[in-house]
């Protein structure tokens, strides 16, 4: 484990940790206005990928390795409120298969929920990090990231990219793939680049073609790359064609991983180095491009400003959210009311149910987003719904956060059970499940889709629940919605809550 670290204030650190399919990473800054001042970083070789087998699941050293080390950056970062850290996983854990175990056994060493990112997502930040890194010139920069199980682009001309690609090619897979008892041929080689270019093949398109193109490379492989063109004297900077042809003479000349010996590389960088040298040899040739930059700021960077712009108030998720409604040409008016009537539900339970502001957001992101099912069909459209969020393209959100939102969309109407919510720690079950039900009762309260109804409603935090205080006159004007609430208070009472519905003239409860 490599570390640097300098003391400051607890109470204003943010941590990122990055959970790759090679190394994990911690990085802790003091976060200013629009600045990050590093404070501590964390890296560990923990070779994730190496352990995956095909049928998805994790050898058990593997699994031991990633437990011991999040043990480890879990020490560091107790003294930082809980607020302020995000812990993300990428490709490999997209790929693990064994219902769950793996993340909840990792949550649980760490102390903190674990986001697990889709490949888009995770290029997007890949692009954050990289842009504050490298600055703003005002012409287009691609972004590629050679992870260990997967290579992430993302291009853009401004803060944010606009194309985002992410290919199933990383130098550990590509290592086990092509050179997997360690030797390096020329033939072995050249197999390993002409398959990375087959992966970048379909999406390749996307990024050539723009007139004065930066591409900056960041993570492990083209820092290696470039710190032996530096200690050998090849470079005086950057990565062209000329050292990766040196770098590439120099390995099949070794002719086995152990042997390599050249200046400036690491020794965990060694054993996967011929995979990584292939992909980028790829990216290259793929591109057409002549000179790569490096930046040493990445995901974990990237995970870092996205979490400034939150904390000012410029959460991407919420673009991503309305962007989507308005794509959809959901009614805004009735997503406005049930919102509103969410919101205030929210309120009167909050304290008691124990729900927080992120509570709140999955609340107020299911009612904009609850009918969006409906440009695919009426007929289960909550279904439909919960596929379209559960499998769109939403900036901001990592894969984790889509499965919990489909989730609440589809819960929110018709048959409510535990077996549908999807299979996290408890706490993130009973959140599901708690802002389900008040997405629910504010979608009924609103059946009628106009400002009317049973507009007065008063609610009131019971035991293990909530009290409905209704108006005398709008109960005996709406007998079809208090027939639905009456039938909504079975599922309630099924999902471990109550629903009371109580009449303020009558002062007793509706029969």
């Amino acid at each position: 484990m490599s570390r640097t670290r300098r003391d400051d204030l607890p109470h204003e650190q943010i941590a990122a940790v990055d959970l790759g399919s090679n190394s994990f990473h911690l990085i802790v800054a003091h976060r200013s206005v629009d600045r990050l001042h590093v404070l501590d970083r964390i890296r560990e070789r923990v070779a994730l990928a190496a352990g995956l087998g095909k049928d998805g699941t994790l050898d058990d050293s593997a699994r031991r390795r990633a437990i011991d080390c999040l043990q480890r950056i879990a020490e560091r970062l107790r003294s930082i409120p809980p607020c302020n850290i995000r812990v993300v996983g990428t490709n490999t854990f997209r790929k693990i298969r064994d219902g769950g175990a793996f993340l909840r056994e990792a949550e649980a060493a760490m102390g903190h929920p674990i986001e697990v990112l889709g490949g888009a997502e995770e290029a997007r930040l890949v692009y954050l990090g990289v842009r504050y890194d490298v600055g703003s010139s005002g012409q287009p920069m691609l972004a590629v990231d050679i992870g260990g199980g997967s290579t992430e682009l993302a291009l853009g001309e401004g803060p944010s990219p606009s194309v985002t690609e992410s290919v199933q090619a990383g130098c550990v897979t590509w290592t086990a793939r092509y050179f997997e008892d360690g030797t390096i041929t020329h033939k072995r080689l050249k197999a390993a680049i002409l398959a990375a270019q087959l992966e970048l093949e379909p999406v390749m398109h996307r990024f050539v073609g723009r007139n004065n193109l930066q591409v900056i490379a960041s993570s492990g492989t083209p820092l290696a790359i470039e710190e032996i063109g530096t200690e050998s004297g090849w470079t005086g900077g950057g990565i062209d064609r000329a050292l990766l042809d040196r770098i590439q003479n120099a390995v099949i000349k070794a002719g086995h991983a152990d042997a390599i010996d050249l200046p400036g590389l690491s020794n965990s960088r060694r054993p996967v180095l011929a995979g990584g040298l292939a992909i980028l040899r790829a990216v290259f040739e793929a591109i057409g491009t002549d000179l790569m930059r490096t930046s040493r700021c990445s995901l974990r960077e990237g995970v870092l400003v996205d979490m400034l712009g939150r904390i000012a108030g410029d959460d991407r998720r919420e673009r991503s959210v309305q962007d989507l409604a308005d794509h959809t040409r959901i009614d805004h008016a009735q997503s406005e009311r049930v919102a509103t009537t969410a919101n205030q539900l929210f309120a009167a339970v909050a304290q008691g149910w124990k729900l927080n502001d992120q509570a709140r957001e999955f609340l107020r992101w299911g009612a904009i987003l609850h009918e969006v099912g409906l440009t695919i069909s009426h007929t289960d459209y909550h279904r439909h719904g919960a596929y379209i969020v559960g499998h769109a393209d939403l900036p901001g959100f990592s894969r984790t956060d889509q499965e919990k939102l489909a989730a609440i969309i589809r819960l929110h109407r018709k048959r409510i059970s535990n077996n549908r919510i999807p299979n996290h720690d408890p706490a993130t079950r009973d959140m599901i499940r708690d802002v389900a039900l008040l997405l629910r009762l504010s979608v009924q309260l609103h059946r009628s889709r106009t400002d009317g109804g049973l507009s007065q409603l008063q609610p009131e935090a019971i035991r293990n629940g909530l009290r409905l205080h209704l108006n005398h006159q709008e109960v005996q004007a709406n007998p079809l919605t208090m027939g639905d609430l009456h039938v909504e208070s079975r599922h309630w009472e099924r999902m471990g809550r109550v629903l009371d519905l109580s009449v303020n003239r009558a002062q007793q409860s509706v029969p």
